[in-house]
């Protein structure tokens, strides 16, 4: 974005070839923030802090649904292998004692 400004470009077009070659939503917003803020004459630094909370909500909201997908994620695991250890270590004790009572052995 540097060298296109240093060879003529405009801000704005360089701004939008920088969010063009990134591919990201976030570059694209970014990109457009500034280019609105440069034409209306807004505060820099009151855009840059409502965008960057805008950010910091996205990066939270995408955290918070990953992490409330985890629960469905680990049922397979917790079926297929703590369950069953699980009992085995709890009905391992009372198998054995059920056939020592049984076999008549003390």
């Amino acid at each position: 974005m540097s060298l296109e400004l240093r060879a003529g470009r405009s801000r704005i077009e360089a701004l939008s070839g920088f969010a063009e070659r990134l591919g990201m939503d976030e570059a694209r917003a970014f990109a457009t923030m500034l280019r609105q803020s440069e034409e209306m004459g807004t505060s820099l630094s009151a855009t840059l802090r409502v965008f960057a909370d805008d950010m910091r909500e996205k990066r939270m909201l995408y955290a918070e649904e990953k992490a409330l997908s985890l629960p469905a994620k680990l049922v397979v695991p917790l079926i297929l292998f703590v369950f069953p250890s699980l009992l085995g270590v709890l009905m391992l004790p009372a198998g054995v004692r059920l056939y020592s009572v049984f076999s008549g052995i003390n």
